[in-house]
C-alpha cells in the first residue's frame, strides 16, 4: 500500500507540479512523540490525502480545496484504486488506512540539497512522507513498528 500511495504521489506532482499539501500545519512535524495533534488531525490528514489521490480533478472545478488541482484535468492517480482492506469509511468520509485499520499519514518534509552545477546554490524542495504508526496506532517516533515510506 505504501509503494502504492508514493507513487500516487509523485504522479500527482508530475501533473500539478507540486505535491498536496495537507491542511494542517502541526502534521508538518511529525512523527513525533511530543506532537500536539489529535486523532481528529489525523483523520482530516488522511482524509485530504484520500480526497488528493483519489479524485478526477477537472479544470476550472475542484477549486474548494486549493487551486493547483484545478488547473488542468488529472486523476484520480491510485492506480487500481483502493480496495476495501486499504479504506475506512465512517460516516460520509473515507480513509486510507494500513493493514492494522489506522490512518495513514502524510506529511511534506522540507530538504535541502546542493545544485549539482553550482555547489554555492542550495536547493530546497518538499518531500513526500508517508506513515504507519502500525499495529498499536501509536506515534512511537518512527520507531519500533511504526512504518515510513519516502524517507531517504
Amino acid at each position: 500500500l505504501m509503494e502504492k500511495l508514493q507513487s500516487a504521489l509523485e504522479t500527482y506532482r508530475l501533473k500539478f507540479r507540486a505535491y498536496p499539501s495537507p491542511t494542517n500545519p502541526l502534521l508538518y512535524d511529525i512523527p513525533t512523540q511530543t506532537a500536539s495533534y489529535t486523532q481528529a488531525d489525523l483523520e482530516k490528514n488522511n482524509e485530504d490525502l484520500h480526497y488528493f489521490l483519489t479524485t478526477q480533478f477537472k479544470k476550472g472545478a475542484n477549486v474548494a480545496r486549493g487551486e493547483v488541482e484545478a488547473a488542468v484535468d488529472g486523476g484520480p492517480f491510485v492506480t487500481g484504486g483502493l480496495n476495501e482492506r486499504e479504506t475506512l469509511t465512517k460516516g460520509t468520509k473515507t480513509y486510507i488506512v494500513d493493514a492494522w485499520h489506522n490512518p495513514v499519514v502524510f506529511k511534506l518534509e522540507r530538504r535541502s540539497y546542493p545544485d549539482p552545477i553550482d555547489a554555492t546554490i542550495i536547493i530546497k524542495m518538499d518531500v513526500p512522507v508517508l506513515y504507519s504508526f502500525g499495529i498499536n496506532g501509536l506515534d512511537n517516533g518512527g520507531a519500533g513498528d511504526d512504518v515510513i515510506a519516502g524517507k531517504q
